[in-house]
């Protein structure tokens, strides 16, 4: 009965085909008679495949915990593409760094004057070294026919253009126009005391030296 036994063991763990055919099967078949039914020993000596347990993709877990994507809708209008919760915070952040950067006017027409006169007389004396060294290059004052509006225009080589600045009293704004960059207004800021772009907070002269070098010879001497 040992021996039936330990064949009945590897009979198990190989399957029980092939070692119960040959060799194993006879044997433990008279060893067995005895005590077992017929039924009980096919189940023994021919068990049924193992059902692997069902696999879950490994995708649908992260850390022990389900992943879900990021809800996205659509834009209203049922066009556009669609737009997920992380764009909208994304926009939000920007738009308050935007509204930090815009800088606070002074509204007193006064202040606001004297400080325009300073930034024409600054610019000026910042250009007129360049006159000579590029051909065609002159900076010259200007005052409109318009109350409250003077400026400053700044005469390129031929082909290359012109800046011009115009202070509107009314408006409490300088405008500078390139070539290079197009239009931009200025106010001045009541926190700093230079003049910087009303919708993101450049200074002024920042600009005009970065497009002035780009074509010219020389640099500002702000």
């Amino acid at each position: 009965m040992e021996i039936a036994s330990a064949l009945l063991t590897v009979a198990r763990r190989q399957g029980a085909g092939i070692i119960y055919q040959r060799f194993a099967g006879p044997l433990i078949c008279r060893q067995l008679r005895c005590v077992w039914s017929e039924p009980e020993r096919i189940a023994v000596l021919y068990p049924r495949p193992l059902q692997r347990p069902s696999l879950v993709p490994i995708h649908q877990f992260h850390a022990g915990k389900v992943v879900s994507a990021p809800r996205r809708r659509r834009r209203q209008g049922g066009g556009g593409a669609p737009v997920s919760d992380a764009d909208d915070d994304a926009a939000e952040i920007d738009g308050d760094r935007l509204r930090e950067a815009r800088p606070s006017a002074v509204k007193d027409l006064a202040v606001f004057t004297a400080a325009t006169v300073d930034l024409l007389s600054k610019i000026e004396a910042a250009l007129k070294p360049m006159e000579s060294c590029n051909d065609g290059f002159f900076v010259k004052r200007v005052t409109d026919n318009a109350p409250g509006e003077y400026g400053l225009d700044i005469l390129l080589s031929p082909g290359e253009g012109e800046y011009s600045l115009r202070v509107d009293g009314e408006n409490r704004t300088v405008a500078l126009k390139s070539p290079m960059s197009g239009m931009y207004t200025y106010v001045l800021c009541d926190k700093t005391g230079d003049f910087r772009g009303m919708d993101d907070g450049h200074i002024l002269e920042g600009l005009l030296t970065r497009d002035l070098i780009r074509h010219c010879n020389g640099v500002p001497k702000f």
